[in-house]
């Protein structure tokens, strides 16, 4: 992955951040051009490799109701996982991988 594919994809990535985010995705974001490096340099290591980081696999899961006015038992919930950001985008280059493949 080239760093101008690693920024395009922080770029347009929400700036959504959840506790197991090491670093606040609007911080990242605000601090992109410093750590671009590290970042397209950790994505391309997990790729090469074919190790996917243990911190990455790790998700916050909540329930979250189907629907506003459904009864509270547990039927009418879903889990909804959150993943870390650098996980994410390693997804994501992943699937732009496999895309051009194709």
């Amino acid at each position: 992955m080239t760093p101008e594919a690693a920024k395009r994809l922080i770029v347009e990535a929400p700036t959504k951040s959840y506790p197991s985010d090491p670093i606040p995705t609007g911080l990242l974001k605000d601090c992109l051009d410093e750590l671009l490096p590290v970042i397209t340099r950790t994505i391309n290591l997990s790729l090469e490799e074919g190790k996917f980081p243990s911190e990455w696999k790790g998700a916050l899961v909540k329930p979250r109701q189907k629907k506003g006015d459904l009864d509270l038992i547990k039927e009418n919930f879903r889990p909804l996982s959150n993943l870390q950001f650098l996980s994410k985008l390693t997804e994501k280059a992943v699937a732009q991988q496999i895309g051009r493949a194709h």
